[in-house]
């Protein structure tokens, strides 16, 4: 396959955007850095183990350090120290702590400075990836960007340039993508089993690989989710239709929209081979959270919702979970059916954390994989409102982005 690299010009909005993005978390990182450490509410024995990583000198201080926070603990250890079976970090999936120490071995054993150079590079390609996306689907110069800039000022979008994973998981995801879109079945199922290996929900991309699959041999790529959904029917009711979509089965590379589920596997097989326990029994053992199905976890939360008190940030979970429903159920009607697969059962993937600590513990980090949402805000046609809509969220994320840095808030 030839692979042609050149920067397109449209594609210089995209990244002044990120680096003006890129200079506004660190010039509040040094505004924090420079004033009285903050107490640190993680007591973990995982950041004691860690700190050692760290760099010392002035530029370090007021620049990189002052990220380490949260899971980057956790992400430094596994990347400097390995897996063990006695500290849950199994919980945690390998490909963005192997990039730390790969990157890190190149950068004199800096952790944590390889940590947020690779979530930064990962978080400038997905944006990329995203654009080409939006455009692919038919979308306007403008659109696509108003899709990126949604997901940039989304409240917790700030996570995409922090030392943790949501930028390389999303990165693979949009490859991945992309490449479905070019029917490239095999080296995007490699891609998403990589997405696999950063976070657990990738595994939801080989039913959505084999919906685009399905949709590939429809010959229907149209916007109109019912059309396409009566086009697959058809192929698959139709005799004819049928017989020439199973002859096609006979090229075996469309088996590549399995290697993420694949992925999902092989790694717990290797997690019992070592030793190490496994992840759902460090969620239940660590973080208290049990592993239920999603109509159980559901119900779960609306237990958690009537009958329990609320925290400050259980209220933000909860403003943010119930506009992201609304879109999710718009997008029924005007995405395509892979888009709402998609986000429907990376839902489902978060609900099946049955009991987490808090009323809807990390959902607002994690919607930002769910990046079919943020083309629904880009397509808002009415300028004024998604304006004061960018307004608020952007107001809100830097909000929280100083509790982040601060050590008082984390999705």
């Amino acid at each position: 396959m030839h692979i042609k690299l050149s920067w397109k010009k449209e594609w210089t909005g995209v990244l002044l955007l990120f680096l003006s993005l890129r200079l506004i978390y660190a010039a509040m990182g040094v505004y924090v850095a420079l004033g009285p450490e903050p107490y640190r509410l993680a007591r973990e024995p995982i950041f004691d183990t860690t700190l050692p990583l760290l760099r010392h000198d002035p530029l370090s201080e007021k620049l990189v350090n002052i990220w380490f926070r949260w899971d980057t603990g956790w992400y430094l250890k596994i990347a400097a120290q390995g897996y063990s079976a006695q500290d849950s970090s199994i919980a945690y999936l390998p490909l963005y702590p192997l990039s730390i120490r790969w990157l890190a071995s190149w950068l004199g054993e800096d952790y944590l400075l390889s940590a947020l150079l690779v979530s930064n590079l990962a978080t400038l390609v997905a944006l990329l990836l995203f654009y080409e996306l939006v455009r692919r689907d038919g979308a306007s110069q403008e659109t696509a960007t108003k899709s990126i800039l949604s997901l940039l000022l989304f409240p917790t979008g700030f996570f995409l340039f922090a030392a943790y994973t949501e930028s390389l998981f999303l990165a693979c995801v949009l490859g991945a993508w992309l490449l479905a879109r070019k029917e490239n079945w095999l080296l995007a199922g490699a891609l998403g089993a990589l997405a696999t290996l950063t976070r657990l929900q990738g595994v939801v991309l080989t039913p959505v690989l084999l919906w685009m699959f399905l949709s590939a041999g429809a010959d229907q790529h149209g916007e109109n989710p019912a059309a396409q959904v009566k086009a697959v029917w058809n192929m698959l009711a139709i005799r004819e239709s049928r017989r020439r979509f199973l002859q096609g089965l006979k090229r075996l590379i469309w088996l590549g929209a399995f290697l993420p589920m694949l992925a999902f596997m092989a790694y717990s097989v290797w997690v019992q081979y070592a030793h190490l326990g496994g992840i759902q029994q460090a969620l239940e053992n660590h973080w208290s959270i049990q592993t239920v199905m999603p109509w159980t976890g559901f119900w779960k939360f609306l237990e958690r919702l009537f009958t329990q008190p609320h925290f400050f940030i259980d209220w933000i979970e909860l403003c943010l979970f119930l506009p992201v429903l609304g879109l999710l159920i718009l997008g029924f009607f005007k995405l395509k059916p892979a888009y709402s697969l998609y986000n429907w059962l990376t839902l489902s993937i978060l609900f099946m954390r049955g009991t987490p600590p808090h009323l809807l513990d990390s959902f607002s980090r994690y919607y930002l994989s769910m990046f079919p949402l943020f083309i629904l805000i880009g397509r808002i046609k009415n300028r004024k409102m998604q304006t004061v809509l960018w307004s608020l969220s952007f107001s809100l994320q830097l909000f929280l982005l100083r509790g982040f840095l601060d050590w008082r808030w984390v999705a």
